[in-house]
């Protein structure tokens, strides 16, 4: 069904509908005659959904630095962060990635990469090491 003219899929739906964030169940059987606009509404979100789907990626967790580690990353981050956005702006506007590629890797070591990645793989391993 759709909402009436001049009120939105969501408050309607919301309305006329258990749309609370209560547990509910929707036996399988039900759940195949559900049919959902696809321009509106749930029905338009499910299309949306999955149109990005293959981009999602799942986030690096909260892990723990030891002490040694939590000293370095400052200024590793800063600079490198600083570094990646300064040229990729300046590839954006000006192009040449492909000439200036080998210097920016360069730069990215001898700022001290390496050890960034060294850092943060050690605290990603003692993180997925927890049982």
């Amino acid at each position: 069904m759709n909402p009436p003219e001049g009120t939105s899929a969501d408050a309607w739906y919301w309305d006329q509908s258990v749309r609370d964030f209560g547990p509910k169940y929707v036996s399988p059987s039900f759940e195949k005659n559900i049919i959902l606009d696809e321009t509106t509404g749930d029905g338009l979100k499910l299309v949306i959904d999955k149109l990005g789907s293959e981009y999602v990626t799942t986030p690096f967790p909260n892990v723990m630095y030891s002490a040694e580690e939590f000293l370095e990353l400052p200024t590793l981050t800063t600079d490198i962060d600083g570094f990646v956005g300064t040229t990729r702006a300046k590839w954006i506007s000006e192009g040449k990635i492909d000439e200036e590629w080998d210097a920016y890797v360069k730069k990215l070591n001898d700022m001290g990469l390496e050890r960034l990645m060294e850092i943060r793989k050690d605290a990603y391993k003692r993180y997925t090491s927890v049982k």
